[in-house]
């Protein structure tokens, strides 16, 4: 059994509406990634750029988080940006089905 303590993830919100995200997003942090870029999405009225440059992994769990993100600020014109990727992630999100709405960079 694992505790919210020895989850090594965390999310950082600059005013730009730029979340960079620090650790594997999955089932366990995955509602920490949520609530974060909520916050996020309430703050800054623009596009949503997600900083992924320290994420080695993301499964499901984490897509998910996407698509309901995606969906709240969809109906404003924002769009959703992934950026700096690591090659696993990337394509978890290409066969997942991300890439059909967000722009991954």
């Amino acid at each position: 059994m694992w505790s919210e303590e020895e989850i090594d993830f965390s999310v950082e919100i600059a005013g730009n509406g730029v979340v960079g995200v620090h650790g594997d997003i999955d089932l366990a942090s995955a509602p920490r990634f949520e609530e974060a870029l909520r916050h996020a999405v309430h703050e800054h009225g623009g596009d949503l750029t997600i900083d992924f440059t320290d994420v080695g992994f993301m499964d499901s769990s984490g897509m998910n988080v996407l698509v309901r993100i995606y969906k709240a600020i969809d109906g404003d014109g924002r769009s959703l940006n992934l950026v700096h990727l690591s090659s696993p992630v990337r394509r978890a999100l290409e066969v997942g089905g991300v890439a059909g709405f967000a722009t991954l960079g």
